[in-house]
C-alpha cells in the first residue's frame, strides 16, 4: 500500500517531465531505492522487459527519474541495458530537465558542449555512494571538470596511448603466455582431450590485465606486491557496493551512521587504506627519482590546486567495476569470433 501510494506522489509531483511536455511510462518504483537494484543486479533482463515501454522509458534512482533512450541504428535495434550501455539524462537531481535524444546527429550536437551540462549530485544514487566514488572527474562538470581535466589529461592523451602501445603489446603477449600455468592453477578451468586446448573463466582470468595497465599509467611500473595491495583494496571497494545499490538509509549519512554503523566503519576504512595506499606510492616514486603521473596529481594537492578527495579519489577501484565490464564484454566477444572462425 504504502509502495503505491509513494509511487503516485511520485508519478504525479515529480513526473520528470515538464508540465507542457508529453507524459512519460516506464516500471514502477520500488521500496527503497527506485529501480537502482533492478538496473545493477539484472539490468540486461529488465531492459529487454522494460522494452515494453517503448523507445523512451522512465526509471528511478531512488525518487529521482531519469529517463533512458533506446538507440536504432540502421535495420537493427540495440537495446541499452542501463547498467553498461545506456545514455542517462538525470532531470531532477540538479535541479534542471533534460531532452530525449533518439538520434546519433542529436547525441552529437548534444555532445558538443557537454562540459557545460550540469551532473546530478552523487549521480543520484544517495550519499553512501558519494563518498565511496569521491570528486571523480567523471561526476563533475564545468569549472571542476575542466581544472581536472587539465590535471589528468597529459598522462591519458592520444600521444601517452600511442607512446603505450609496445609496453601494451609486450604485456599481452607475456599474459597469453601465461594463461597454461594459468589454466593449472584455476579450479574452473578446463582442459581438452588433447591435452592442448583449456578453457578459463573470462571474468576471473581476464580483469586484472586492463585494470593494472590502467593503474601502470597512472604509478608507472608496479612491483608484484604494489599490485596485490592494489587488488585487495579495490576488493574492498567492489564489496561496499551493495549499500548504495540497496538506497534507503545509506542515502542519507546520518540515517547510514544510525542503521548501519559496520557499514559506514568499512567505508571510512577504505577511505583511509585508499588513501594510504597513494602516498606510500608517492614516496617511494619520489625516492626513485620516478616520473609517474601520481607524482604530478600529488603536486597539484600540495600545491593548493586539488583536494583530497579529488585527488584521492577511488576513480582506479571504480575501474574496475565500471570498465571491467565493457573490456571483458570486448573480449569475450572478439575471442568467441576468433575461435568460431579458427581454422587452426
Amino acid at each position: 500500500m504504502a509502495q503505491t501510494v509513494i509511487t503516485l506522489v511520485l508519478e504525479t509531483f515529480n513526473p520528470g517531465v515538464l508540465r507542457t511536455g508529453k507524459q512519460i511510462t516506464g516500471p514502477k518504483w520500488q521500496f527503497p531505492n527506485g529501480t537502482v537494484f533492478e538496473r545493477f543486479v539484472n539490468g540486461r533482463a529488465n531492459s529487454e522487459m522494460w522494452q515494453k515501454y517503448g523507445p523512451v522509458y522512465r526509471v528511478w534512482s531512488g525518487p529521482h527519474p531519469e529517463m533512458y533512450v533506446l538507440f536504432s541504428c540502421g535495420p537493427w535495434e540495440f537495446p541499452r541495458p542501463p547498467f553498461l550501455r545506456s545514455v542517462w539524462l538525470s532531470l531532477t537531481g540538479s535541479g534542471h530537465l533534460g531532452s530525449v535524444i533518439t538520434t546519433p546527429e542529436d547525441l552529437k550536437h548534444f555532445s558538443s558542449d557537454a562540459n557545460d551540462h550540469p551532473k546530478a549530485p552523487n549521480v543520484n544514487l544517495g550519499w553512501f555512494v558519494g563518498e565511496l566514488l569521491g570528486q571523480a572527474m567523471g561526476l563533475l562538470y564545468g569549472q571542476d571538470w575542466r581544472r581536472l581535466r587539465k590535471i589528468f589529461d597529459p598522462a591519458f592523451t592520444h600521444n601517452a596511448a600511442v607512446s603505450r602501445i609496445d609496453t601494451v603489446d609486450r604485456a599481452a603477449k607475456e599474459y597469453v603466455r601465461t594463461l597454461p600455468l594459468r589454466a593449472e592453477q584455476t579450479a574452473a578451468s578446463t582442459r581438452g582431450k588433447d591435452g592442448e586446448r583449456f578453457s578459463l573463466p573470462v571474468l576471473g582470468t581476464f580483469s586484472k590485465f586492463p585494470y593494472f595497465l590502467t593503474a601502470s599509467a597512472i604509478y608507472g611500473p608496479m612491483a608484484e606486491e604494489e599490485e596485490h595491495d592494489l587488488w585487495s583494496i579495490t576488493e574492498k571497494r567492489i564489496s561496499l557496493n551493495q549499500y548504495w545499490v540497496g538506497g534507503g538509509p545509506y542515502r542519507i549519512k546520518t540515517l547510514a551512521r544510525l542503521f548501519d554503523s559496520g557499514a559506514v566503519q568499512r567505508l571510512e576504512q577504505f577511505k583511509r587504506e585508499w588513501h594510504d595506499y597513494n602516498a606510500r606510492m608517492v614516496r617511494v616514486r619520489r625516492a626513485r627519482r620516478e616520473e609517474a603521473p601520481i607524482i604530478t596529481y600529488w603536486e597539484e594537492y600540495e600545491s593548493g590546486n586539488m583536494s583530497m578527495v579529488e585527488v584521492g579519489s577511488p576513480n582506479l577501484p571504480h575501474v574496475r567495476r565500471a570498465g571491467s565490464d565493457n573490456v571483458l564484454g570486448v573480449f569475450s566477444s572478439s575471442f568467441s569470433i576468433r575461435l568460431t572462425n579458427c581454422s587452426c
